[in-house]
């Protein structure tokens, strides 16, 4: 049976696929209805092309029977867990509903009592599964289900360990999910409850600002912030935010495990009290530690009012009370105009534009000439009747309201009065003539927009709108943005250190220090121990650009003597009277190394694109790229070298991994 083409089966005797849900690196998703129970359930089959790997086999098995004990209402449960005609599967509940993701797009920014409120949800699921040692270790939106009763369900446990296991194979897969894991998984550190509690922080961030944390042109970059950087607090993008409810999302966020929230409750503690405290106190009854009820003053009698006015000292203590109260309500008054100037007149509003009916290329230059930007990563598309396919039919913020500059723009765009039955293809991190070529296959057209990026080769394409996979009517015109450009800056040029007499590793993080990278390694005989450095080149003192390579000569050690002949050799010729001094025979030829080869084998990371495109540089140059299907889950890749090769590879445009490959 092929795992990606089950709809129409019966697994095990028991489960009907009815259709495909999504697919990914690792497993493939269907809606399946158990015959047994009669109830609808969602079944995760591993991909084929990793069954063969038992490493990965067994951590799935393994991972899912642990999530199959996780009972908890904020948790998509996990039925059953088996094996059958070769394909390993996973039976889970079926929630009817969209992820947190799709509900935060269609949103912008959620009210930040109801963010609050899933964040205790999800706070919740995961205080179950840390309470039987399971780290989920991938939280995100796209892991989190939102039911049409706003109850939140935390998917994947359990799996998330067989991706980590995956991802080590892939060699990055794990930068898959940057936005949203913590400093420690970026830079492979030791990872435990606290990296969920990071998670959680960046999902309440994105919840409450409608923006990530951070944001880069590509995944090492974004892991590098996070490593380097703290992010901007929450509450300077979305004022209306509590500063308690900044100061609970900015702990969670804290770089250092240390410094953050030790266990999930601690913080759903904090997140319940601004809630609780949020509440009128009297709409239920309620009267806090803060708050009390203001008696009503019973009427005095005349007689005793007079006896009281009467009293010596009154009157002056009732005009020092009456002056007291006066000056508290006009220091109160000035306090409140100067921090509404401050927070509004200081904050340099304009008015954003009104994008409405406009298309996205027409949009773009003015919200340019407006100081804003077109957030691309998140524009969505929805049927419409009032408006025409291609034209802007949702803003946020909307037009001609007043908000900080250089705020980005999110839109919806209108894809038709019906769904289009063209999918989009993903031509992103493509040269361009493929992904026009591939665009008009699909019977699609295309508008190129020229960008500058130091991150992408030239003629490829950074990102493209509408995104792979919406389904538009034929000839669509799809918005590329290519790289025609770099940067012009001037090459930095580093001190090249010396490496003779050290070893390699030492040699390898002198390298590191001063950001140069081990290049060719060669072996020779030497009167050096073996494994010491004997030549470099460049040469030590020199300056070479950051980022290039530095060959090394290492010792192999002395050659074996030969014994020397009892009678030298008889001479037959005298030596030449020219060639005085020299010896009689010419010295033998150097032999070059053979060349050898050596396998690599490149496991795709999960991801939603149908293809990965592999490119993989040794020593400098290129020696392979190609755009594979996610479905084949690997390619092996032949390296050839007469020495030690620094292997670079690169999935979708992104570096996922450097190594030295030993040929000698």
């Amino acid at each position: 049976m092929n795992s990606d083409n089950l709809v129409g089966t019966v697994l095990a005797d028991r489960y009907e696929i009815l259709e495909k849900v999504g697919t990914g690196g690792m497993a493939t998703v269907y809606k399946a209805r158990c015959r047994l129970l009669n109830r609808y359930v969602a079944i995760k089959v591993l991909k084929e092309s990793l069954k063969t790997d038992e490493d990965i086999v067994k951590k799935f098995s393994v991972e899912a029977k642990a999530a199959a004990g996780l009972s908890h209402h904020n948790i998509v449960s996990v039925y059953d867990v088996g094996e059958t005609d070769g394909l390993s599967y996973i039976v889970m509940e079926y929630v009817d509903g969209v992820t947190l993701k799709e509900y935060i797009n269609k949103r912008g920014c959620l009210d930040w009592k109801q963010a609050c409120n899933f964040a205790v949800q999800i706070g919740l699921a995961l205080e179950h599964a840390h309470k039987n040692g399971i780290i989920h270790r991938d939280i995100k939106p796209h892991n989190i289900l939102v039911t049409d009763d706003l109850t939140l369900k935390v998917a994947d446990f359990g799996i998330a360990r067989a991706v980590s296991s995956e991802t080590v194979v892939a060699g990055g897969a794990t930068l898959g999910s940057v936005h949203y894991i913590s400093p420690e998984q970026a830079r492979g550190g030791f990872t435990d409850a606290r990296s969920d509690i990071y998670s959680l922080g960046v999902v309440m961030y994105e919840m409450l600002t409608g923006r990530l944390p951070f944001n880069g042109d590509n995944a090492v970059s974004i892991a590098l912030m996070k490593l380097e950087q703290d992010p901007v607090n929450c509450k300077v993008i979305n004022l209306d935010i509590p500063q308690e409810v900044a100061q609970i999302v900015m702990k969670a966020m804290a770089r250092e495990q240390h410094a953050r929230y030790q266990t999930v409750m601690d913080m759903i503690v904090d997140l319940k009290s601004v809630l609780e405290a949020a509440q009128d106190p009297f709409d239920k009854g309620v009267v806090t530690g803060v708050t009390e009820r203001i008696p009503k003053v019973p009427e005095r009698r005349a007689d005793a009012a007079q006896t009281t006015a009467k009293k010596p000292g009154k009157k002056k203590k009732d005009n020092f009370a009456l002056k007291m109260i006066v000056g508290s309500i006009i220091l109160v008054a000035v306090i409140a105009i100067g921090t509404f100037a401050y927070m509004n007149w200081g904050r340099q509003e304009v008015q954003v534009p009104d994008l409405l009916g406009k298309t996205l290329e027409e949009a773009l230059p003015i919200a340019e000439e407006h100081g804003f930007e077109i957030d691309e990563e998140g524009i969505t598309y929805e049927l419409s009747d009032e408006y025409e396919e291609g034209q802007i039919m949702l803003q946020n913020p909307g037009a001609n309201q007043f908000v900080k500059q250089n705020r980005k723009i999110k839109l919806t765009i209108s894809s038709g009065a019906t769904e289009g039955d063209i999918a989009v293809p993903n031509v992103e991190n493509r040269d361009f003539e493929t992904a026009v070529r591939m665009l008009e296959e699909a019977g699609l057209d295309y508008q190129k927009i020229d960008e500058e990026s130091s991150t992408y080769e030239l003629n490829y394409v950074i990102s493209q709108s509408p995104k792979e996979g919406t389904k538009v009517t034929e000839g669509y015109r799809v918005v590329l943005h290519v790289c025609t450009s770099k940067p012009e800056e001037e090459t930095e040029l580093v001190p090249v250190p010396t490496l003779t007499g050290d070893t390699r590793e030492q040699a390898d993080k002198k390298l590191k220090a001063v950001g140069l990278r081990l290049g060719n390694v060669r072996k020779e005989e030497s009167d050096e121990p073996e494994g010491i450095i004997i030549s470099q080149d460049p040469s030590p003192s020199s300056e070479s650009p950051k980022g290039s390579y530095v060959d090394i000569v290492i010792s192999a050690g002395q050659a074996e003597e030969t014994p020397e002949p009892t009678e030298p050799p008889a001479q037959t010729e005298p030596p030449s009277n020219n060639n005085a001094g020299s010896s009689q025979t010419e010295p033998p030829a150097a032999t070059e190394a053979p060349l050898q080869r050596k396998t690599l084998t490149i496991t795709f990371p999960e991801g939603d694109g149908e293809t990965v495109q592999v490119r993989v540089v040794a020593n400098g140059k290129e020696i392979y790229n190609k755009t594979h299907n996610r479905s084949e889950g690997e390619a092996d890749i032949v390296v050839e070298s007469r020495s030690d090769a620094t292997v670079e590879t690169y999935i979708d445009g992104v570096k996922v991994s450097e190594r030295v490959v030993e040929f000698n």
